[in-house]
């Protein structure tokens, strides 16, 4: 049986990692629909240039009352314009409409800490000098 299979290991972004991410990716998708009963539901909010270039965007995913954040990112050039406090709204307003209640995420980067913290959410866990110095944050917010 042992030669049925093989465990590789790969520690670099090439095609075989992108190839993992998408199938992680799709099967645990099938998994958790399955295990909720069909109510996880992927999210996704994109923010495009005049060329339709992707210059920011949010993965997340609805379940129940909650909607979990998984990935926020804004290119560097778009910051401070307030690109992801609008794509964050956006992104709440949807899962409000699927019958959330709260949203979830997770950081590391104290300027990200700062940017949800003034997009109402807190702190609801810490791991402290996580990386170096840095902590990382657990935070949460429930929608009015």
């Amino acid at each position: 049986m042992a030669s049925d299979f093989s465990i590789r290991v790969i520690d670099s972004d090439d095609e075989n990692d992108t190839n993992l991410l998408r199938v992680l990716a799709e099967q645990l998708h099938v998994y958790h629909r399955l295990a909720t009963h069909g109510e996880f539901q992927q999210l996704s909010v994109m923010l495009n240039n005049d060329v339709e270039e992707i210059k920011g965007g949010i993965l997340a995913y609805t379940h129940g009352i909650w909607l979990d954040i998984e990935f926020v990112w804004v290119a560097d050039s778009y910051r401070r314009n307030k690109h992801g406090s609008q794509m964050l709204n956006a992104v709440e307003l949807k899962a409000q409409s699927r019958g959330c209640k709260r949203v979830y995420l997770d950081t590391g980067a104290s300027t990200a800490k700062s940017f949800f913290e003034a997009c109402g959410y807190t702190i609801c866990g810490e791991i402290p000098c996580y990386k170096d110095e840095d902590s990382r944050y657990w935070m949460c917010k429930e929608f009015v």
